[in-house]
């Protein structure tokens, strides 16, 4: 039960450990996973798949697109039940603390990416197939089905995103991005997606407890708006970073980073320190 989301809300606190790892990008620990925000669990994984990435590369380039994608639920398979076996549960291990249990999902969009640059109208014509949308329905919803056993969520994540990818290419694939305005606001959807599911978990627990139909409401504009406010305080940031590093030495801009952090860590102790004399 430790390693589960607690309801605990956005409790947050510069005395606790966890602060720092996560301020890091650091969400590997039971204690860190879920920690002020669920939703942000799948940072650390994307962290990893970042650094493993260019020996993933090396490997689909070695040994070929179906030999990669089997290996790598073969090796996850191994973990997983080594995983269930020894008791941990649904864990943050198989949520994807260790990237090893999630790597077959990435594994298929690198390999799907590799046979779709190399035949892309044959892919897309059979992806957009009646038969195939089917056949990747039905793997859905079998999939869905046995995550319900320990013995199914060994291999459950890995089919349900094969699945779900499968059904969505046919239903989207086939509409033209720009003829409607149904297109257009998937389009505009996707392009903001991931930030979009940065914000929307913060800003659901604070409205919607309140009040469930105005929150629920309120959260939608809410998201959007600070989805794209994100966006661009990130693109601020970058450009920002780009300048630094034409006018001064890395270690330079190093110091000005760890300066900067410096400041607003002093600014968040003297914020905390408020808090707990006038409203603790």
């Amino acid at each position: 039960a430790s390693y589960l989301p607690k309801n605990d809300g956005l409790d947050m606190s510069l005395a606790d450990p966890n602060f720092f790892l996560s301020f890091i990008g650091f969400w590997g620990t039971p204690g860190s996973f879920f920690y002020f925000t669920p939703a942000w669990w799948f940072i650390w994984l994307l962290i990893q798949l970042y650094i493993v990435y260019p020996i993933l590369w090396f490997l689909i380039k070695r040994l070929g697109a179906p030999k990669f994608l089997l290996y790598s639920v073969l090796i996850s398979i191994l973990v997983r039940v080594s995983v269930i076996l020894v008791g941990f549960g649904i864990s943050s291990l198989l949520y994807g603390a260790f990237f090893i249990t999630r790597l077959p999902e990435f594994a298929f969009g690198m390999a799907f990416a590799w046979y779709y640059s190399r035949n892309r109208e044959q892919v897309h014509k059979l992806m957009l197939s009646p038969q195939a949308v089917l056949g990747f329905a039905f793997l859905y919803v079998v999939a869905t089905t046995v995550s319900i056993t320990w013995a199914g969520m060994v291999i459950a994540p890995f089919l349900v995103a094969v699945g779900i990818f499968g059904v969505w290419y046919g239903i989207l694939g086939k509409m033209r991005e720009n003829s409607s305005y149904l297109g257009k606001s998937i389009r505009w959807t996707g392009l903001h997606s991931y930030s979009i599911y940065l914000v929307h978990h913060p800003i659901i627990a604070i409205l919607v407890p309140s009040n469930a139909l105005k929150g629920t409401v309120l959260s939608v504009f809410a998201t959007v708006i600070g989805a794209i406010s994100l966006e661009k305080i990130v693109n601020i940031a970058t450009k920002l970073f780009k300048n630094w590093l034409k006018k001064f030495s890395l270690f330079q801009v190093a110091a000005q980073m760890i300066l900067l952090s410096l400041v607003i860590y002093g600014s968040a102790i003297g914020v905390e320190l408020a808090i707990q004399k006038n409203d603790p």
